[in-house]
């Protein structure tokens, strides 16, 4: 009798895990935006980046699909878990002016979007 509930309590554990399962994951990508100074070429510290889904969401500033991330002292942000084979549209703000650029349709793993700003 006991063997017969240790092999029954095994199976439902085994079953209970099972339907815990997600299924497959989707591959994700990763986005560097890199910003740099249009006349200078030098990266630019302390820019907010937003993505969004559209150009017209960029330009409006409506729902971005990420919170406002700023540049490091390489003008870098690296933003994660974006669909691939999808292109975004990433605004860059500075104190006088804003840059919306569009990347390219992203592949699985880091993908670079450069935007050169004033």
């Amino acid at each position: 009798m006991k063997a017969f509930q240790k092999t029954t309590f095994f199976l439902l554990t085994l079953i209970a895990i099972a339907a815990c399962d997600n299924g497959p994951r989707l591959p994700e990508a990763d986005l560097l935006v890199q910003v740099e100074g249009y006349l200078s070429g030098n990266e630019r510290e302390g820019i907010m980046v937003q993505v969004y889904l559209t150009r017209e969401d960029a330009e409006d500033q409506l729902g971005a699909i990420t919170p406002p991330l700023w540049t490091d002292n390489y003008g870098e942000v690296e933003i994660f878990g974006l669909e691939t084979n999808r292109r975004y549209f990433v605004r860059a703000d500075a104190r006088a002016t804003k840059t919306v650029r569009k990347s390219k349709r992203l592949n699985f793993g880091i993908n670079v979007c450069r935007i050169r700003i004033l």
